[in-house]
């Protein structure tokens, strides 16, 4: 396919090539019509810039924030971005969205009307209909931490279900079979993923998943002890042991559970999943799941210039394996015959 040229937008908006060429470069400041006329035909027209890229722009796109309040995903990612993109001398700047600010929309046009930077999306919080707009982006884009099978991103992600198929076998293989998940009031994709891998192991080891088991927690640590001990105050049945989502939500659980007098892992063992810094020295220290934060970002960052430099893109989804942590959160109950 023929490249898009300078006159076949000149000739489709009525501007002439050196205004549509400032426009496009960035060059000069143009009124707001005239730019947004220029945008849309070279979108129209399929138009990407010959430049290589000279920045990288890390967005956040949060949505209910309450996901990533926590979390020592994004200091992480934006370390292994910037420190990759120094290796091509590519400067990261970080832009911050958030759904329910007046100015969203405006960010999100403003995105759409680049032509020499390439961008990772944090995706987290996001469902497809929210992402849904960056397919009319013209330069390289990489979507981190969410998974779309509607469409044909670029992605990057921990991996998400084997981890937990491993821990419910981990928890089998000490004894356990009644073994309870304690998930998110917020739901997200991966937290989707990670209870299919739940349920996948559970049929696996021929367990059945008891609902009453179950349980939704607020997704910070406080929210997860409060709407624990509500729960725990109906006096419910209890399993031996808890997959939980995430180190947040186990953690929080675990000072309910401690509150209202049960021993970890005496009475309840419990995994987590991250490997939060604060894990190794919790009370007891959990066994959780280690993701490889930085080299997610690192990774997104070679995708993207990848892509800028080969003028295509091969989309694809990555999944960066995750590292099982053994702490104390877990009892052996007995073998895994009994």
């Amino acid at each position: 396919m023929a490249r898009v040229t300078l006159k076949q937008i000149s000739e489709l908006t009525g501007y002439s090539q050196a205004t549509v060429s400032n426009v496009l470069n960035q060059k000069k400041e143009a009124n707001e019509k005239t730019v947004k006329r220029i945008f849309e035909a070279a979108r129209t027209l399929g138009y990407t810039s010959s430049k290589k890229m000279d920045r990288i722009i890390l967005v956040m796109y949060r949505k209910s924030g309450q996901i990533l309040m926590e979390t020592p995903l994004i200091l992480s990612l934006i370390d292994g971005v910037e420190k990759e993109g120094q290796k091509y001398h590519i400067a990261t700047s970080i832009m911050n969205i958030y759904m329910s600010d007046a100015d969203h929309e405006a960010k999100i046009s403003s995105l759409l009307n680049e032509t020499k930077s390439g961008i990772i999306l944090l995706a987290t919080e996001l469902e497809w209909e929210d992402v849904l707009p960056f397919k009319q982006l013209k330069v390289p884009f990489v979507v981190v931490d969410a998974w779309y099978r509607e469409g044909d991103f670029t992605t990057v992600l921990m991996e998400n279900r084997n981890s937990f198929n491993q821990a419910v076998s981990y928890l089998v293989s000490k004894g356990h079979r009644k073994i309870g998940y304690i998930g998110s009031t917020i739901p997200i994709r991966n937290f989707s993923e990670r209870e299919k891998g739940f349920r996948e192991a559970m049929e696996e080891h021929h367990l059945k998943v008891e609902e009453k088991y179950c349980v939704n927690l607020q997704p910070t640590m406080t929210g997860a002890q409060v709407s624990m001990k509500e729960y725990l105050s109906e006096d419910p049945e209890l399993p031996t042991a808890y997959v939980a989502v995430n180190d947040i939500i186990a953690l929080g659980a675990m000072k309910a559970l401690k509150d209202r007098h049960y021993r970890i892992p005496d009475d309840i063992s419990i995994i987590g999943f991250d490997n939060m810094p604060f894990c190794e020295i919790s009370s007891p220290p959990l066994t959780t799941f280690n993701v490889l934060k930085e080299e997610i970002g690192r990774t997104a960052a070679r995708l993207l210039i990848s892509q800028s430099e080969e003028q295509f893109r091969l989309p694809s989804k990555l999944e960066i394996l995750t590292d099982f942590i053994e702490r104390d959160s877990v009892k052996n109950i007995g073998s895994a015959d009994s």
